[in-house]
């Protein structure tokens, strides 16, 4: 008998709010939780960050205008691993009235 693969670790979003987001600062904080058991790491555009209680954060610099896309990593101790994407839009033109 084989047994059960474990399913891969769940990523819920705190924040930035929904798939894409739309700014004018200067960083982004991606911030949430890992559903797991047992998780192992998880990478927020690379690069990896701490887990504490199942949660996690990270300040991600936005240099200039533009879009930028983020991939959220997360993996558990068997190797199971389950990934987010969202799209981080940094825009400072001013609004013009017409």
């Amino acid at each position: 008998m084989r047994p059960r693969e474990a399913p891969p670790p769940e990523i819920l979003l705190e924040s930035p709010d929904g798939e894409v987001f739309h700014t004018r600062e200067s960083s982004v904080t991606v911030a949430g939780s890992i559903v797991d058991e047992r998780p192992s790491t998880v990478r927020v555009d690379g690069a990896a960050v701490g887990l504490q209680n199942n949660r996690f954060s990270l300040a991600i610099p936005l240099a200039g205008e533009g879009e930028r896309s983020l991939a959220i990593e997360g993996t558990d101790r068997a190797g199971n691993r389950t990934e987010k994407r969202i799209v981080v839009v940094r825009d400072l033109t001013p609004p013009r009235v017409m």
